[in-house]
């Protein structure tokens, strides 16, 4: 897609869902995940971009990125509360059409099993809103992309990394510089790291072939039977 650099993508048409089964490292007390998505389509209702949501151990458990058309075209980051969720919201028109987005989304402090737990979303490595409040976890039911329920996504994917702990704030920018010089994104060029661990020399971006063990999910959509694009790491 031109949205992100030519890169290959994952397009979703609003029926389109990815699912894995169910996995403890991909629903711990700590979570930081990163996301580069958009959607194609302000149809007026919340579009769902990741889930990992269940009614184990309580009736709303999990976490789970939205893209919301509504007044006020918002991004949504929340997770399981019992009854309820614990939410934060991007500040109004961060939502455009067709415009590729870099969303991190981090829960850190809690237990995963209802104690408070600290929320907070990125955009393209700005913080916009914090929260603190409840946290579950999910137990069971599988990891879902394309979706949040029967909200789905009508946009593009290009790629989805999610570490099982929190991260330290350089962590954090080195994995969002690597997403911004992959997808081309600038806008805080200057607090990402210069010398990144994640560059080799594919594609025309320079990028290395680095695993990094402590990675508990990455989706990378193919293109043709480029190994490297259609990696899915636990």
């Amino acid at each position: 897609s031109s949205n992100v650099n030519n890169m290959p993508v994952i397009d979703c048409d609003g029926t389109d869902i990815l699912s894995t089964p169910f996995d403890a490292r991909l629903n711990t007390a700590d979570i930081t995940l990163f996301v580069v998505a958009w959607s194609d389509d302000d149809d007026g209702n919340a579009q769902g971009v990741i889930e990992s949501f269940s009614n184990s151990p309580v009736t709303r458990s999990g976490h789970m990125i939205f893209a919301r058309w509504d007044s006020s075209d918002r991004w949504q980051w929340r997770g399981g509360a019992d009854t309820t969720y614990t939410s934060v919201l991007s500040g109004s028109n961060a939502v455009v059409v067709n415009q590729a987005e870099l969303i991190t989304g981090t829960i850190t402090g809690g237990n995963g099993t209802g104690g408070n737990a600290n929320f907070e979303l990125f955009l393209q490595g700005t913080s916009v809103g914090t929260t603190t409040g409840p946290w579950y976890a999910a137990t069971s039911d599988p990891l879902q992309v394309g979706t949040v329920g029967s909200f789905e996504l009508k946009g593009k994917i290009a790629e989805i990394i999610q570490y099982n702990r929190a991260m330290s704030t350089t962590e954090r920018q080195q994995v969002e510089g690597y997403l911004a010089e992959k997808y081309g994104f600038t806008n805080n060029a200057s607090q990402w790291k210069s010398s990144n661990p994640y560059q080799t020399d594919t594609n025309g971006h320079q990028r290395t072939n680095l695993t990094d063990k402590r990675i508990s999910y990455m989706l990378r959509p193919v293109r043709l039977l480029d190994k490297q694009h259609a990696e899915m790491f636990r």
